[in-house]
């Protein structure tokens, strides 16, 4: 039975995925892969710890983050500095990055990738345009041989 919230009422808990998986293992702390609260209305991890009292488990610790705090957090940490961080949860998914450069580097990736398109559409054009024109002038050298006499020289085939 819950004995403590930050607000709201107290309830039972022990049908929670968290509470669940804790009592699976209750030697180990976990944080939870991120998911949206609905009671909080907002994306979150779980922090879940095992209390123990002279080796018993008595009880479970359990806090949710807020993703977005953890962004501000990231934010801060870094601002102005030559660094990089990121946060990821329980299932090894980045929940936090330093958001500005990885815009950045997206919209250097994607005009990238964009300039590459356009030249590979570019670059099958032509190709396309060659190989019509190969194909239109071979069709007429066909046409032009089976026309005329081949003895009368006006088309000859040589074996390569």
């Amino acid at each position: 039975m819950q004995t403590a919230r930050s607000s709201g009422e107290l309830g039972d808990r022990a049908n929670r995925w968290w509470f669940k998986k804790i009592m699976d293992g209750p030697d180990k702390p976990f944080v939870s892969k991120s998911y949206y609260s609905i009671s909080g209305n907002m994306a979150v991890s779980s922090v879940i710890m095992p209390i123990y009292r002279d080796n018993e488990l008595v009880g479970i610790f359990g806090s949710d983050l807020k993703l977005e705090s953890l962004q501000e957090l990231v934010d801060r940490t870094i601002e102005g500095q030559e660094r990089y961080a990121y946060i990821i949860d329980g299932e090894g998914y980045v929940v936090a990055q330093e958001i500005k450069k990885l815009a950045e580097q997206t919209s250097e990736a994607t005009k990238e990738i964009t300039d590459l398109i356009v030249a590979t559409q570019t670059n099958v054009k032509k190709v396309v345009s060659m190989i019509s024109e190969s194909s239109q002038q071979m069709e007429q050298g066909f046409h032009f041989c089976f026309n005329h006499d081949i003895r009368e020289g006006n088309c000859v085939f040589k074996q390569a």
